[in-house]
């Protein structure tokens, strides 16, 4: 019905958070059931070409590579996800970017690459400092803590 009255962008976003979601499980079925999710997705944004929509697929799918425990995928897709959210959204997606900077993190601290994991975090730091569009900076020293915890803690 949503797709009916024009509702496109939203069904497609709902369904890269259900994506998202889906993945939290990390079974087989879970990650089979989130790519069915954003195979649907995609349909839809071929229908209607956006750039938001394409940025939430890239970033559902790396999410969902890192919760299935495809640390090695998640890394590059992560990298993928995060450059278009830089080139193609406004600040309204500084959420993504943090998660999936976060993601990163912490696949490359499970990978034991903890150099690259470093150098990352302290590029990110820079990045939102210099971000003159929104106010990344007091973003940064609120929540970037959190983040450093959560990706320098093994997963379970």
């Amino acid at each position: 019905m949503a797709l009916e009255l024009g509702g496109h962008e939203d069904v497609a976003r709902a369904l890269c958070a259900a994506a998202t979601i889906t993945s939290v499980e990390a079974s087989e079925r879970a990650q089979q059931r989130a790519e069915e999710l954003l195979i649907k997705a995609e349909a839809i944004d071929r229908q209607i070409d956006s750039s938001l929509v394409r940025t939430n697929i890239a970033s559902a799918r790396a999410i969902s590579a890192y919760l299935a425990g495809r640390l090695v995928d998640s890394v590059d897709l992560c990298a993928q996800a995060e450059h278009m959210l830089r080139m193609a959204s406004a600040d309204a997606e500084y959420h993504h970017r943090f998660t999936l900077a976060a993601a990163r993190i912490g696949a490359l601290m499970d990978l034991s690459q903890t150099e690259r994991a470093e150098a990352l975090s302290g590029k990110e730091r820079a990045r939102c400092a210099c971000d003159a569009q929104c106010d990344c900076r007091a973003r940064t020293r609120s929540r970037w803590p959190l983040a450093h915890r959560a990706a320098a803690s093994p997963r379970r």
